[in-house]
């Protein structure tokens, strides 16, 4: 929003901002109360100048001192002038200081309409100045500096720093912003001198108002000057966004049309890997067959066995979820009394609560004085885990001294550590012992073998 100018004397009393400021007497930027201060003040100097121009029309200093009513008020004034008043001419000088190179250009600007303020304005002339100084209390600052940084040249954005510290210099003693900005590895210089520039109009705004208002930047140089304004939504966003949108679109056209001259190539090579896949499974449906009648015209082989028992087979079962626990009492009651023991010894081993899937006796009817082994299925391979490595807590607990955890695992490991136990066992007794393709032999008898175990007979 504009900002009152205020009055000859000072700013404005009431500090207006808004929309209640209009342009006023020569051409400022008033409020309604100062507009009529002005106003009366004119009219109550009138009558001194009309007099003084009749009484002594020799004294310069008389004609110097009167002064023609503003243009914006003659048409007011018309009907109350009670007699022409002497028109003298005032001339001010300007200095105007433009172009990338700082050179500064003075010159006298003759105007007979002039009102006291603006003839006690300093005028400088910098493009890039008049343009922040009108756009500040109307737009963002980032939107502001985005302009700024986008149209001016960082010789312009130098020299408009200098000619802004220079001309409140007196304001600007002890504000950081003045000094002259380094090379940084951060950011560039002319992007920390529009931040200057901005910040030192705010600066001069809140502490020294009265000197921002002794100094008026124009422009001369309009090819110099944006020609659209800092809003959000402007011509040169516009333009932008779409330049963007069609270097884009350019791109995803180019990018169809090569899709579309590499398709028919894209289709053969598919065509031919589907050809070479029939071919395979053609030849792998004929091998199949090949297969088949071979072993149709092969005599069945008996499985292997050894003394009458046949050798296991592969052993395809999941065991990675599965433990076995040794040692729970075995007894011909209902099957929750070692449930429950077995949850309070899964529970000792791993430390917390383990959900079982199922849980159940491997094995014929225990014999007095024996315990068949639990098989418990869990629901991850990380409770298997942890219970194995936690089954030492078990020796802990007094009425879990005799229970065991170990690992489900298959048929064949858990025979070839059988085996190993019993040729230890059997060896550590001082008994001959020998080992043959699997089959262990104990004082010149076959006790165990990998295949099918132990043999009963001979135990």
């Amino acid at each position: 929003m504009p900002r009152c100018q205020g009055l000859p004397d000072g700013p404005c009393p009431k500090q207006r901002n808004d929309g209640t400021v209009k342009v006023g007497e020569g051409d400022l930027l008033l409020c309604k109360s100062c507009d009529e201060t002005r106003f009366r003040q004119y009219l109550a100097s009138r009558p001194a100048s009309s007099s003084s121009s009749s009484a002594a029309p020799s004294d310069s200093s008389a004609q110097s001192a009167a002064k023609k009513p503003n243009k914006s008020l003659k048409n007011q004034c018309a009907a109350s002038a009670p007699a022409t008043t002497t028109t003298t001419t005032t001339t001010t000088t300007i200095t105007a200081t433009a172009g990338a190179d700082g050179a500064g250009q003075s010159g006298t600007v003759s105007d007979n309409d002039n009102s006291p303020s603006l003839l006690a304005a300093d005028v400088k002339v910098n493009e890039l100045l008049s343009y922040v100084s009108y756009y500040r209390d109307r737009a963002s600052v980032e939107s502001i500096r985005k302009v700024l940084l986008g149209f001016y040249s960082a010789a312009e954005i130098n020299t408009a720093k200098k000619l802004l510290v220079s001309s409140f210099a007196v304001s600007l003693t002890d504000c950081p912003l003045r000094a002259e900005r380094r090379k940084s590895a951060t950011r560039d210089v002319f992007e920390a001198e529009v931040d200057d520039i901005i910040g030192i109009f705010d600066y001069i705004d809140q502490s020294f108002q009265s000197a921002l208002n002794s100094v008026i930047f124009a422009a001369t140089d309009f090819d110099r000057v944006p020609k659209y304004g800092p809003e959000e939504l402007n011509i040169c966003a516009v333009v932008d966004k779409q330049c963007e949108t069609e270097a884009r679109l350019d791109s995803l056209t180019s990018q169809i049309s090569q899709i579309q001259a590499d398709q028919p190539a894209v289709l053969q090579r598919i065509e031919s890997q589907i050809s070479q896949l029939s071919d395979v499974c053609v030849k792998l449906g004929e091998s199949v067959n090949q297969q088949a009648v071979r072993a149709a015209a092969t005599p069945v082989a008996m499985a292997p066995t050894v003394n009458n028992v046949p050798v296991a087979q592969s052993d395809a079962v999941d065991r990675s979820r599965n433990i076995v626990v040794f040692g729970l009492e075995d007894t011909r009651e209902t099957s929750t009394t070692w449930r429950e023991t077995l949850v309070q010894v899964l529970d000792t081993a791993c430390g917390r609560h383990v959900e079982l899937m199922d849980a159940f006796r491997l094995g014929k009817t225990a014999t007095p004085g024996k315990c068949r082994p639990v098989l418990v299925k869990l629901h991850s391979a990380w409770d298997r885990r942890t219970l194995i490595s936690g089954s030492w807590k078990l020796s802990t607990v007094d009425e879990f001294q005799g229970v065991f955890i170990a690992a489900d695992l298959p048929l064949a490991a858990r025979r070839r550590k059988v085996m190993d136990r019993l040729v230890h066992k059997s060896t550590t007794q001082g008994r001959q012992v020998s080992v043959s393709d699997g089959v262990v032999t104990v004082d010149g008898q076959i006790v165990f073998s990998l295949d099918s175990g132990y043999v009963r007979d001979n135990v």
